[in-house]
């Protein structure tokens, strides 16, 4: 019954009331925002930063959740229960590969925010710019991830008869084991 419509600028959060809807809250700070199963609770972004938008239907607060100096964040989900975030880092440079990018997901436990697991990073080796990370998901319990790469670019075919470089996107989802996050399929 709840939805968060978001911009390049700008978050709406709609409720359907007597089958219409209707804003309920606004932000024009944060963007890319997600919410919980019971829209009480959102994620989003602002000058790369991740924050938490709590008690959306009661007025709201906004808080910082993740700040880091070295990555940029361009995307956010959070679980249902709204005890795991995924964080997405599409533009972090290395200098052989481009933009591999990686996502990194949070758990709360007994209200304490903690890193779930590694960093995930993209494929760096094997697609240039592919940008993994520029979408993320997460599963209602935070155990399946989902990270999305759709810029990469790849050597392939005979180099000799072509250019041998050819565009790829990529999709990897993650399933964690109580320790790590291994890659399914």
């Amino acid at each position: 019954n709840i939805i968060a419509i978001s911009g390049s600028n700008y978050t709406s959060i709609l409720q359907i009331q007597n089958n219409v809807w209707t804003s309920i809250r606004e932000s024009n700070v944060l963007y890319n925002v997600t919410l919980t199963g019971d829209g009480n609770t959102g994620v989003g972004i602002y000058s790369n930063k991740v924050y938490i938008w709590n008690n959306i239907l009661t007025g709201g607060n906004i808080e910082l959740f993740l700040e880091d100096s070295t990555y940029r964040f361009d995307t956010v989900s959070i679980s249902r229960d709204g005890n795991h975030i995924i964080c997405g880092s599409k533009r972090t440079f290395v200098y052989t590969s481009g933009y591999p990018g990686f996502v990194r997901v949070f758990e709360k436990i007994n209200n304490i925010w903690s890193q779930k697991g590694s960093d995930i990073p993209g494929r760096a080796a094997d697609y240039i710019g592919a940008q993994f990370g520029a979408r993320v998901g997460i599963t209602d319990d935070g155990n399946r991830i989902v990270g999305c790469a759709p810029y990469g670019r790849r050597q392939d075919g005979d180099p000799t008869v072509n250019s041998g470089w050819v565009s790829y996107g990529y999709a990897e989802v993650y399933e964690y084991d109580g320790s790590s996050w291994n890659q399914l399929g």
